[in-house]
């Protein structure tokens, strides 16, 4: 009568200990089905920052027909005989694209868009960064404009100008943003300074 209890205990241990070899037997099944098939799907987190890095890469460069040129006074606004401005440059497209280097400004007028005086001087585009722009999105070049007056008139014969023709840098369409400014028509008198876009 002594052994039965015993015999029962026993049988309880080695149902156990065999349901437990189960389970242990179903989660190595379980892992090495897992490592069959590969680690969990996590490529749109790993491939994200080089499809980013490719798209950026891949950029086009922005072009006249894809942007919308606005200017903008500078928040350190005017100085002693200049104004400081800021052209944007709005991607209205539905790609990103990128800009490189300092745009071309010069003062036109008429109902022919002729030009004034002299083109900006430009920074040099290798002194630029490359500036992704995405849709919706603006890069700005600051541009300084030295007041007409600064010059003797005989040396500047100046003009009322109806706004800036702008080329995107890069690019070799013009664009054009209104702004009534006199501008000097002789040679030699630049009264525009442009820098690269940021």
């Amino acid at each position: 009568m002594t052994q039965q209890p015993t015999r029962s205990r026993a049988l309880r241990r080695i149902t156990l200990t065999a349901a437990a070899l189960g389970a242990t037997s179903a989660l190595a099944a379980c892992g090495t089905a897992g490592s069959t098939a590969g680690p969990p799907d996590v490529s749109t987190v790993d491939t994200q920052p080089v499809a980013m890095a490719g798209a950026q890469a891949g950029d086009g460069l922005c072009k006249a027909a894809s942007l919308e040129l606005s200017l903008h006074p500078d928040e350190g606004g005017a100085g002693m005989n200049q104004n400081h401005l800021n052209l944007r440059f709005t991607n209205k497209s539905a790609t990103a694209c990128s800009l490189q280097g300092s745009p071309g400004v010069s003062f036109v007028a008429g109902d022919d868009g002729h030009q004034l005086g002299e083109p900006a001087e430009r920074v040099p585009a290798e002194q630029g960064a490359l500036v992704r722009i995405v849709p919706g999105g603006y890069a700005q070049s600051p541009l300084t404009v030295v007041n007409a007056g600064v010059y003797d008139e005989t040396e500047c014969q100046s003009a009322l100008s109806r706004g800036l023709r702008v080329y995107a840098p890069g690019d070799t369409a013009a664009m054009f943003v209104p702004y009534e400014q006199n501008a000097c028509t002789v040679a030699g008198r630049h009264q525009l300074s442009a820098d690269v876009v940021r």
